[in-house]
């Protein structure tokens, strides 16, 4: 498998034998070619005229929106049949998952991890500080720091700074915000540390039955505020289930009455794996609805705006390091 950056329009390409797979990452959608189409497409791409190959008739075909990054990439120099041939360059890793701790202060009936506060399984710090020195190596553009909640874990900030020295562009705190005390805040905001929070719905008897702690919903809101107070880079998570798949208009609606723009709320599905097994998914569908809300909201920002989309697209792998059964996901 080779994985290659296309910068106008900015989308990553997975290449292997007879299949490619188109990732936009300005609208997190992913488009798969395969056969005779992902050939054609490949070398319309290098520079092949598209005359000659019926992959932009195939295009033309699919009339759905999802695959308008693909006429970008196919773009019209100007007259004729010319188009723009692409310089496909070998990309760097993406994103690295790095999950320091079991250990967490809520309970969440989806959990992957399992984590809840009486676990205590976590990375060994050295083992930590020798991940963040490969990635950095590697190249990557983004560590988010996961749990568990890490802001748990003691050597979060020592971790936080030496990726930060080392280079790493984007680094990201994925938490529900609870240990976020007043202090360690400042501390990883001089740090330039991005946070994910995760944030289930506006009803807060909604939000604490899915963490399972009462009084989760206000500790959350708490730290939201104290982040919007202080202009931080930070983004909202939300996974949907049926505990809160009729919530979503109205928890958007609450969530920028706080002050928190649309681009800063992403929305996935929950996923059957660890608790998320026994909790009842939201139908098809409702993810892309919930986004294209959000969309609709707020005009789409050239850079992807002020921290959208970290989650990264939710098929390609992307490589995370678990502090339960450590092992490379890959």
């Amino acid at each position: 498998m080779k994985v290659y950056q296309y910068k106008t329009p900015p989308v990553f390409l997975i290449v292997e034998e007879n299949y490619v797979e188109v990732i936009d990452l300005l609208n997190w959608r992913m488009i798969p070619l395969k056969n005779a189409f992902a050939r054609d497409f490949l070398d319309c791409l290098a520079g092949a005229d598209p005359e000659t190959k019926p992959v932009l008739q195939a295009v033309k075909e699919f009339g759905s929106p999802a695959h308008g990054i693909l006429f970008q990439l196919l773009k019209n120099k100007g007259s004729g049949s010319k188009f723009e041939s692409a310089t496909l360059d070998p990309a760097p890793p993406w994103q690295l998952w790095l999950e320091l701790t079991r250990q967490c202060n809520l309970k969440c009936i989806h959990c992957y991890a399992e984590s809840s506060p009486s676990r205590d399984e976590h990375l060994a710090h050295d083992l930590a500080v020798r991940l963040v020195r490969e990635a950095a190596e590697m190249k990557f553009s983004i560590i988010q720091f996961t749990g568990g909640d890490p802001l748990l874990y003691p050597s979060l900030e020592a971790l936080a700074e030496l990726a930060a020295e080392l280079g790493i562009p984007t680094r990201e705190v994925y938490t529900n915000g609870i240990a976020l005390e007043e202090g360690l805040q400042e501390r990883l905001i001089d740090l330039e540390v991005r946070f994910a929070i995760s944030f289930y719905s506006h009803n807060s008897q909604h939000h604490d039955h899915i963490t399972r702690v009462q009084g989760s919903h206000g500790q959350t809101l708490k730290a939201i505020r104290s982040l919007l107070r202080k202009k931080a880079h930070f983004r909202i998570a939300v996974i949907l289930m049926s505990e809160n798949r009729g919530d979503m208009a109205q928890t958007v609606s609450f969530l920028q009455s706080l002050g928190v723009a649309a681009h800063q709320i992403h929305c996935d599905v929950l996923h059957s794996v660890g608790r998320g097994r026994n909790t009842e998914k939201s139908p098809p569908g409702v993810s892309e609805a919930a986004n294209d809300l959000l969309k609709s909201a707020s005009p789409p920002v050239s850079d992807g705006g002020e921290n959208r989309g970290w989650d990264g697209p939710t098929g390609p792998p992307i490589p995370a390091f678990f502090s339960g059964g450590c092992h490379w996901e890959i």
